[in-house]
């Protein structure tokens, strides 16, 4: 791997993180609905909500649950239990690879677009990180 592909990679993760500390400050000032929950039937209930997400993952509703309770699992300082989902997420993770590589060939223009945005966002943070740490 090369510098600056090592470099992307750190400031991917870094965007991707502070991407999952937004969803997680944004479910807490909304009072932590799922706060009452016991840890066992907070993995539970993630599980059933992401099973369904990934059935639709374009039906919003279906992800803000997946994500508030993603949230708490977080907040609480626990892992999610990735090893009773791996067959869906791995479908979904085919199926959004799939997506991509369909719009590359049928709309390049709408591609690029798509990835020009991607790094767009991916450099604003980088910069933004930067100049808060200055």
């Amino acid at each position: 791997m090369s510098d600056s592909e090592d470099a992307f990679d750190k400031q991917l993760e870094s965007f991707l993180l502070s991407e999952q500390a937004d969803s997680i400050a944004d479910y807490a000032s909304r009072g932590r609905k799922f706060e009452a929950m016991d840890d066992m039937e907070l993995q539970m209930a993630w599980v059933v909500a992401f099973l369904s997400w990934a059935q639709k993952p374009s039906h919003r509703l279906r992800n803000v649950r997946e994500r508030d309770l993603m949230a708490e699992i977080n907040l609480r300082g626990n892992q999610l239990p990735l090893d009773l989902v791996r067959t869906a997420f791995d479908r979904l993770l085919r199926r959004a690879i799939n997506a991509i590589e369909r719009m590359e060939l049928d709309d390049p223009e709408k591609f690029k677009e798509m990835t020009d945005r991607c790094l767009h966002d991916i450099e604003a943070f980088t910069l933004e990180r930067e100049r808060s740490q200055n």
